[in-house]
């Protein structure tokens, strides 16, 4: 989302409002506050900031801004799922066989 960066709020229809529910800095620091404030953007609703827990100032102060805490997984099934799934990926990459959701798969020893 860098291309929320700086001033694009130039080619985003006036009213437009952003929902972000995952951490994007560029965006939710200066450039969203500074397209909020004027009305150019009509809101923006968040769930995740890029210093948490703390919550910039400028957001706080804006009445268009819905803030919610970042708790999706935040459920009992989630944590299990989770916990159960990370579990797996230790016990198949202990035992040599190659593991699921690797970022980095080309750096993985064979």
């Amino acid at each position: 989302l860098s291309v929320l960066t700086g001033k694009p709020w130039l080619w985003i229809p006036a009213g437009t409002v952003i929902i972000l529910l995952v951490v994007c800095i560029n965006v939710v620091g200066d450039a969203l506050c500074d397209a909020l404030e004027p009305g150019c953007l009509g809101g923006a609703g968040l769930d995740v900031f890029p210093e948490e827990p703390h919550v910039p100032a400028r957001l706080l102060a804006l009445r268009q801004v819905t803030l919610t805490p970042h708790v999706g997984t935040n459920t009992h099934e989630a944590r299990q799922g989770m916990a159960e799934a990370c579990a797996q990926r230790i016990i198949d990459a202990l035992e040599g066989r190659a593991t699921q959701n690797i970022v980095n798969r080309n750096l993985r020893r064979k």
